[in-house]
């Protein structure tokens, strides 16, 4: 699925990104940027959790389940950051979401980034049961793309008049 800059994005950056959630045992997550990505800025090149990976360039995945409120955001860096938050409704974080630290693939060539990784389960009762019973899900696949001059806010579709990933309507794949 192709990822497309925000309307109101001003930067000149020239990245083409697509991503990808394929439901497996689990959801899988594949993301393939490619474009100048020796510009791109990263907040953490460490594999362990960290939280504000969107102030630099990350990799992102919000996922829901049709008809409920709460939602789960994943955050990852290629180095292996990475952050999963819990929200009950839009922007209404749940603290001390937990799971086990993410097992990652990544190919990095001249002009090419591919990134994939299985997404870790959250500690939480309603995600354990729609996998359980393979309940459909709705998601958002982002990238953050940001240089020394630029940014710009890749999604599958962007519902507001600025960047935000955390708005349900722009929700629009479903596995």
């Amino acid at each position: 699925m192709i990822l497309y800059p925000h309307p109101t994005d001003q930067a000149s950056l020239d990245f083409k990104v697509q991503a990808e959630l394929v439901r497996e045992t689990g959801l899988r997550l594949d993301f393939r940027v490619e474009g100048s990505i020796d510009r791109l800025e990263w907040a953490e090149e460490k594999p362990r959790w960290h939280e504000r990976l969107w102030e630099k360039s990350c990799l992102e995945a919000f996922v829901a389940l049709p008809g409920h409120d709460a939602y789960w955001e994943w955050n990852f860096t290629p180095g292996g950051a990475w952050a999963l938050f819990e929200f009950s409704k839009y922007r209404q974080r749940i603290a001390g979401a937990r799971t086990d630290a993410p097992r990652f693939r990544l190919e990095r060539e001249a002009a090419t980034l591919v990134f994939s990784t299985r997404l870790p389960d959250p500690d939480s009762t309603l995600w354990r049961w729609a996998l359980a019973t393979r309940t459909p899900v709705e998601f958002s696949l982002n990238a953050i793309l940001r240089t020394a001059d630029d940014v710009q806010h890749f999604a599958l579709k962007h519902a507001g008049e600025k960047p935000d990933f955390h708005l349900r309507e722009a929700f629009s794949g479903r596995v």
